[in-house]
Formats: structure tokens, sequence, C-alpha cells
């Protein structure tokens, strides 16, 4: 048996590399697979906003006006989710391309199963990144600039209207005062 001073160790083990997250799978729109479940009350209201864009007066609309009408019903989906049911065609390739009110119905209910809509703690644990002294506040003028520029950009004058009034005379706002306001829509 060779002497303690010249046994061999166990290699050991380099840590592993962090594995990268993966990405949400992105929703696929099968017009076929989704059931339409709006009481005849919303499908008279939807129609009534519907018509509003409707310029030839039969019942279709330009197929670049989906995600407009949508949001005219005051609900905010994401560019993507009103991409994916458009097809996810360039401006160009939607010209002449129309929606009738039940095609249109079945995309309006494939973004709202969606769900995008983040609770209030997701808004918080992203805002934690921003709370540098863990206090609660935000440097608005940091939330402002990540907002217009990052992921799915928000016009200025948007943000600048989504952060009036909370901003204090240093430049900082309350983190659960803004998700208030982001909220209530």
């Amino acid at each position: 048996m060779p002497p303690k001073f010249m046994k061999k160790e166990p290699a050991k083990k380099e840590p592993a590399l962090p594995v990268e997250p993966e990405k949400p799978k992105e929703p696929v729109f099968d017009a076929k697979a989704v059931k339409v479940t709006f009481t005849k009350e919303q499908i008279n209201q939807f129609s009534g906003t519907f018509v509003l864009f409707d310029k030839t007066g039969d019942m279709k609309i330009p197929l670049n006006m989906v995600g407009d009408v949508i949001r005219a019903l005051k609900f905010n989906p994401t560019n993507l989710s009103v991409s994916i049911v458009q097809g996810k065609l360039k401006p160009e390739e939607m010209e002449g391309k129309l929606v009738d009110f039940d095609q249109f119905l079945v995309m309006l209910q494939f973004i709202l199963n969606l769900k995008e809509e983040g609770t209030v703690e997701d808004f918080k644990e992203g805002l934690k990144l921003f709370d540098k002294e863990g206090n609660g506040t935000v440097l608005a003028p940091e939330v402002r600039q990540f907002l217009v520029t990052l992921g799915e950009k928000m016009p200025l004058e948007d943000v600048d209207f989504l952060l009036a009034g909370l901003e204090d005379a240093e430049g900082y706002m309350k983190i659960d005062e803004f998700i208030t306001r982001v909220m209530a829509g």
C-alpha cells in the first residue's frame, strides 16, 4: 500500500454552470380550438365598438385594427398577444386582410384567456430591483427610463401620465402607490 502522501485524492467535481432558465413558450393561436364564452350582453357591447371601426358597413375591420378595437373595449393586450392573433404578419402583409365580427370574437377570447396581467406581488417583485434602499420607494426617473426603453416600450407621454403626482421632491415614489395606479388601469 502506498504511503498516505502518495495517495491520489479523488478528483474534485467542478461546480455546474448555472443553466439559463428556459424562456416561456409563446402561445399558438388556433382559432378552431378557441371556445367563445361571452354573454349576449358582452357580445352586444363588443359589436357596438366593432362597428365604429367598420368603415365599409359589412361588419369587417382591417386585420391591423384588431388591437385597437380590443383596446377600445378597455382591455389591455400586449403587442405580442395581438401579433399572435394577427398571425405575426408584418404591416405590409396585413394590407387588405379583413376580419369579420365572429373572427374578432375568437381573437378576443384567445387574448383574454392568456391571462397576461401581473399580480400585485409580481409588480412588487419586479420593482424591488429599483428599491436600492429597501424602504419601499424607487426613483421615478429610473422607472420612467425603464418603461420607455425596455420590453413593451411605452410612449413617454403615457409614462408621464402614469407617474404624474407620485413623485416626491427628491424624485422618489412609493412602490405601493405606483402599483395601485398601474392595477387601476
